[in-house]
């Protein structure tokens, strides 16, 4: 194994940018310290890092070797000295294993986060609609008859569904799809 495959194995990228003291939080953001930056934007990744102002971008290696203007061999040397990284032998099972579960972990974490970042939007949408919502229903606070106008801007779409016979009764269902709320559950009365 080389000295670039040895590096590879043996430091990942968001230690590298952490031990460099750049402070990276929970979700991978960083100041960027190829420019002068005061909001972070810079993802970093076990396994890379990409500057969204700059567009800089790579492995282990090449942000050492921009970090401190140094040649890609004389930056993987200096990751070497660094984190104390045997260049002779290849890193053990162990590392590797370590590696794969660090790599596994961080990707499912990405998947939660989209997963909430998705939920969130999704409740300040529905916040926005439960709003106007009730600024329709203060509008129409004192009517004394439910005219078609009121009707139409209130209810986006009944659905009746067959009538079920079974156990003696008759039940239907309705739904009620309105707008801005999407649909509320009716009671069914026995």
């Amino acid at each position: 194994m080389n000295l670039f495959q040895n590096v590879k194995y043996g430091v990942n990228c968001r230690e590298a940018v952490e031990r460099y003291g750049i402070g990276v939080d929970r979700y991978g953001k960083a100041l960027g310290p190829f420019h002068n930056d005061r909001h972070p934007s810079q993802y970093v990744a076990d396994d890379h890092y990409y500057c969204f102002v700059c567009g800089a971008h790579g492995g282990v290696i090449d942000f050492a070797a921009n970090f401190f203007a140094l040649p890609l061999y004389e930056a993987a040397q200096r990751l070497t000295a660094d984190f104390g990284i045997d260049t002779d032998s290849p890193p053990t099972k162990e590392v590797l294993k370590k590696r794969r579960q660090q790599t596994e972990a961080q990707e499912r974490l990405k998947l939660e986060i989209e997963t909430t970042e998705e939920w969130v939007e999704q409740r300040q949408a529905m916040g926005n609609d439960l709003d106007a919502f009730i600024a329709l229903t203060k509008k129409y606070v004192d009517v004394t008859e439910l005219t078609q106008t009121i009707v139409n801007e209130y209810i986006k779409k009944i659905i009746i569904h067959a009538p079920d016979k079974s156990g003696g009764k008759r039940r239907q269902k309705a739904e009620i799809i309105f707008n801005f709320v999407d649909e509320v559950r009716i009671p069914v009365l026995a």
